[in-house]
């Protein structure tokens, strides 16, 4: 048979509760993940790894700040020393995990909005800029001039979608001028991969405003982040429950700012990822 790999390379980040209520070498496993909502930018949240939890938590806080919608029904749990039923459900509409760094210089990043949908955008400006250089004319194109997409929620998507477009990657190649000593391009897309995903972009006019790009002819805006990191989106819709928790106080006072708690078994049976 075909063995998995690992979805998610990442150093795990350790709370140690030595000293909690008599505890001796115990500790839980962090991670850093980007919780994706339907308006807005994504958020950058730390999150805690419970294999005896059977419901994800998150802490009232962070529901209210992203404006986590309350979701139908009610969520059961057993964790923390006890079990709670009926509790209110809280809808999370993507979850993206974060690993590594990946190797590869500063990028610049943003959201796009229109007609009804939500993608996060993300190009090398320094990549085009060193084409344009080598060129005769000033001109990029092709490998060297490329925008990344990836599908965000949207308020209007079904539970459906959420589960098969959040998280789906595409490229469009454009080609155009760069002018103004490389901080104006203006050009337009030529080529999506895959087909079909996106549509290809009549006309960008791309301008350097200090740490970030403007495009008025979409809107888009794009601010320059020095490094990203290597991810997984968790495919589909995911409940968990909003209520304080004693472990986030106890990573505050470990300097960390402890917002969420995923659990082994709803990551298994919801999402089926071990």
């Amino acid at each position: 048979g075909t063995v998995a790999g690992p979805l998610l390379d990442t150093k795990l980040r350790r709370l140690e509760l030595d000293g909690v209520e008599g505890a001796v070498g115990a500790g839980y496993d962090l991670i850093d993940a980007r919780v994706l909502t339907t308006t807005g930018e994504p958020a950058v949240v730390t999150l805690m790894l419970d294999s005896g939890l059977t419901a994800n938590l998150v802490t009232p806080e962070l529901q209210k700040r992203l404006g986590l919608p309350v979701g139908s029904g009610s969520v059961q749990g057993a964790a923390l020393g006890g079990s709670a039923d009926n509790l209110e459900a809280t809808l999370i509409p993507g979850l993206e995990l974060l690993g590594d760094p990946l190797v590869r210089g500063p990028r610049y990043v943003g959201t796009w909005e229109g007609d009804g949908w939500r993608a996060r955008c993300s190009l090398d400006w320094d990549a085009w800029v060193a084409a344009a250089e080598a060129s005769a004319d000033g001109r990029v194109s092709g490998t060297n001039a490329e925008i990344e997409y990836t599908v965000l929620p949207s308020p209007e998507m079904t539970d459906e979608q959420l589960t098969g477009l959040v998280g789906c990657f595409g490229t469009e190649r454009v080609e155009g001028e760069l002018r103004d000593g490389g901080t104006h391009f203006v050009g337009k897309g030529v080529s999506v991969e895959p087909k079909g995903f996106l549509a290809v972009s009549e006309r960008y006019e791309f301008r350097q405003e200090g740490e970030s790009l403007f495009d008025p002819v979409s809107g888009l805006r794009l601010r320059k982040l020095p490094g990203e990191r290597s991810s997984f989106v968790l495919r589909g819709p995911m409940l968990a429950t909003s209520v304080p928790f004693m472990q986030a106080d106890i990573a505050k006072r470990q300097g960390v700012e402890l917002e969420g708690m995923l659990g082994q078994l709803p990551l298994y049976r919801d999402l089926a990822v071990e």
